[in-house]
C-alpha cells in the first residue's frame, strides 16, 4: 500500500509540476492567462498505477481552473521581481462516489482560492506567496453496514485556509 501511495503521489506531482506559474513568451503587467487542471487527465494518469481508481475517471468531476494576472514587474536589489495574483475555482454540484460498502453523494464541493505570488524572475523561484482558500462541502454518506444496520450521514460545512509562505 505504501508503494501505491508513493506512485500516486509521484503521478500527481508530475501532473502539477507540468504547470508553470508564468506562460511561455513575454507578458506585460495586466496580462491574464488561464490554466486548467483536468481532473480526467489526472485520474487517467493515476489509473496506470492503481486500476481500482478507474471509476473516478468516469464521474464527471469538473476541472480546476486558475486565472492568473501579472500585476507588476519591478526590481529589488538588482533582481527582477514579478507580482502575480491568481484565482482558483472548482465547483462540483452533483456526483456520486461509490466506494464499495460506502456510497458518497456529492451535493456540492466548491473551492475558491485567491493568491498573491512574488516571483524572483532573475533566480527563478517564488519568494513569497499569500493565499486564502475556502472549501465548502455538502455530502450524503450511505453505509451498507453500521452498528444498527444501514446508515445515512450528512456532512456539511466549510474550511478556510489562510497561508503565507516566504522563501529566503
Amino acid at each position: 500500500e505504501a508503494e501505491q501511495v508513493q506512485q500516486m503521489s509521484e503521478s500527481i506531482t508530475n501532473m502539477i509540476g507540468k504547470a508553470a506559474l508564468l506562460p511561455e513568451g513575454d507578458v506585460e503587467p495586466g496580462h491574464e492567462w488561464e490554466q486548467v487542471l483536468s481532473v480526467a487527465e489526472i485520474t487517467k494518469e493515476l489509473v496506470k498505477d492503481n486500476p481500482m481508481l478507474s471509476i473516478v475517471s468516469e464521474m464527471g468531476i469538473p476541472d480546476l481552473k486558475t486565472t492568473y494576472t501579472l500585476d507588476e514587474v519591478g526590481e529589488d536589489s538588482g533582481k527582477e521581481i514579478a507580482t502575480i495574483s491568481s484565482q482558483t475555482l472548482f465547483d462540483w454540484t452533483e456526483g456520486n462516489l461509490p466506494l464499495g460498502f460506502i456510497n458518497v453523494t456529492v451535493n456540492k464541493v466548491s473551492i475558491e482560492g485567491n493568491s498573491l505570488t512574488t516571483l524572483d524572475v532573475t533566480q527563478g523561484f517564488t519568494s513569497r506567496q499569500t493565499s486564502d482558500t475556502k472549501l465548502d462541502y455538502d455530502l450524503t454518506i450511505n453505509m451498507v453496514f453500521g452498528p444498527d444496520g444501514p446508515a445515512t450521514y450528512e456532512a456539511k460545512g466549510g474550511l478556510t485556509i489562510n497561508s503565507n509562505v516566504k522563501t529566503d
